[in-house]
């Protein structure tokens, strides 16, 4: 399911599923638990790209869109819920919900919330794991992911990152065989840091925004357009179909062009270095934690830790490479990416219990 919403403008519906309403600006949902649960200062300092909800905190208006557009994304979840059950013969028990480690209490109230209401489930049957827990769990439990991983059948200490658009989750864990049979522990609490490929984009994004005329008297001032939702998300779109190719190690500018108001074609070019900085301030957070918690883990004796990777930011070439530098300065390791299990499996994070939904 798309997480893309419409709450600045007050119209309805505010998610339209799949379909793009290009007049219309757009975020992800999922930040607006943010503003929901009353994030505190130093948490929406991790996410920029919140800046345009933050700045509207108080609104009664915008709080209740980007309710009505959670509620509304959780309905069509639940519909599709309810077809497969149907088809199955299976009946939802529990629900489990997979949310970063920064996540507080009032975060999970709020979405106790939503998810009660939506699918009329009572509170105590509505829990909650992190991203990098739920991926151990499936990591340990299925035999395919343990050959795949390297697992084998030794005692290791085990680090798991989940690299998301715009959060960083981590978890450490310790295998142990007994018998033949795998146990495994969490070695201390989950972790995260914000920033990701979504913050990326929106520095980026913010860097175009300079270029475009504030008002009709800078336009025709100095020719450019106004940066209209239509041409930002176009903007956007296009950049997250090339970042592959962009960022630090590949001295590339960004490059959008766009009819300005005199007919002509008005370039919009973010130069390389820019990027690179873009990239390296999105990034950074999620990277400073990752040497940390890396080194920390190194520093156990007695074991060869093992580092494993998951989240579509993990996929850009830059961020591999970081990784790897960071566990060959500790002496580990390469760490193992679970994108080469997503080619060959349909990798999905099954919680313990039967009959568990997962969301998010």
């Amino acid at each position: 399911f798309s997480s893309t919403g419409y709450p600045f403008d007050g119209l309805e519906p505010v998610y339209l599923g799949n379909n793009v309403d290009a007049d219309r600006q757009r975020i992800s949902l999922k930040y607006g638990m943010y503003i929901l649960a009353n994030a505190s200062d130093v948490l929406l300092e991790e996410y920029p790209i919140l800046e345009l909800l933050a700045e509207r905190m108080d609104d009664p208006a915008l709080r209740r869109q980007c309710w009505n557009g959670l509620v509304q994304l959780m309905t069509e979840v639940r519909k599709r819920v309810d077809t497969v059950c149907q088809n199955e013969r299976l009946q939802i028990k529990r629900i489990a919900m997979t949310v970063p480690a920064q996540w507080t209490l009032d975060f999970e109230d709020r979405y106790i919330e939503l998810m009660g209401n939506v699918f009329n489930f009572p509170r105590d049957d509505i829990y909650f794991v992190t991203e990098t827990e739920a991926l151990a769990w499936c990591a340990f439990t299925e035999v395919p992911y343990l050959n795949d991983l390297g697992l084998g059948s030794l005692h290791n200490n085990i680090i798991f990152f989940d690299f998301g658009g715009h959060n960083m989750n981590g978890c450490s864990f310790e295998i142990r065989y007994h018998g033949g049979l795998m146990t495994f522990y969490r070695l201390g609490d989950a972790f995260g840091a914000g920033g990701g490929s979504e913050q990326w984009e929106f520095n980026v994004a913010e860097q175009c925004r300079s270029r475009f005329s504030e008002s009709e008297s800078d336009q025709a001032r100095n020719g450019a357009p106004a940066m209209t939702a239509k041409i930002r998300q176009k903007m956007l779109d296009k950049f997250a179909s090339e970042k592959e190719d962009l960022g630090p190690g590949f001295n590339a500018r960004y490059e959008y062009f766009v009819k300005a108001p005199a007919g002509n074609s008005f370039e919009v070019g973010v130069p390389a270095k820019a990027v690179d900085k873009a990239w390296e301030e999105a990034h950074r957070r999620p990277l400073k934690m990752a040497r940390d918690q890396i080194n920390l883990i190194a520093s156990i004796e007695g074991v060869q830790p093992i580092v494993i990777v998951s989240g579509g930011s993990s996929r850009h070439p830059t961020l591999k490479a970081r990784l790897e530098e960071l566990c060959e300065e500790a002496g580990l390791p390469a760490p193992r990416f679970t994108d080469t299990i997503e080619i060959r499996y349909e990798f999905v994070l099954p919680i313990p219990g039967p009959f568990t939904v997962t969301c998010f």
